[in-house]
């Protein structure tokens, strides 16, 4: 699995992410609103494990998948799909990018490119994410992208032994098709 945007080449997990991968969300910042954090090499490396035998399920349901800069080859962090159900055709999305590169622009044009995968090469007719009402960085990044708030889940997720609400923000497939083009964002 692989796609491009301006900057990125978006791919799927390899084995060989795992020490970029630990590395980087060794970071409290990146994993604060987390059910996850700080990961041991075991959880990473069950995590990767987990992505990568994902890679080969037919159909598809999950994919996890890295952002790598274009210029630099850089890893930079993760982005995922997830499809909730099928019948439906409803997934869900979340990403993390790392700490040093926060502010410019990277997962709104990750997130962009996402959904334009999961409504045209998916097929799906929503995409939602949760984040946390303190995550004011993502909560942008998901209006960006056109994702509209439609509830908050009280008590939602246990974090670090705290239950913490959780904003639901989704896009519909018709939604999408009326966002502008990605040559309207990029010239902004």
């Amino acid at each position: 699995m692989i796609f491009e945007t301006e900057r990125f080449v978006i791919r799927d997990l390899l084995a060989s992410d795992y020490e970029i991968v630990h590395e980087l969300v060794q970071e409290p910042k990146i994993y604060q609103y987390q059910v996850w954090g700080p990961n041991s090499k075991e959880d990473t490396l069950n995590y990767l494990n987990c992505c990568i035998a994902q890679q080969s399920s037919f159909p598809r349901h999950n994919y996890e998948m890295a952002i790598i800069e274009r210029s630099t080859n850089a890893f930079v962090g993760t982005i995922a799909i997830r499809v909730k159900d099928t019948i439906n055709k409803k997934a869900e999305i979340g990403y993390w990018v790392k700490y040093s590169k926060w502010g410019q622009g990277y997962a709104t044009e990750a997130t962009r490119a996402l959904l334009k995968f999961g409504f045209n090469q998916l097929h799906l007719n929503k995409i939602s994410a949760t984040v946390s009402p303190e995550n004011i960085g993502s909560v942008t990044v998901l209006k960006k992208v056109s994702m509209r708030k439609v509830g908050i889940l009280e008590s939602d997720l246990l974090v670090r032994g705290v239950f913490r609400d959780s904003i639901l923000l989704e896009i519909t497939n018709s939604a999408f098709l009326e966002m502008p083009s990605d040559e309207d964002y990029i010239s902004r």
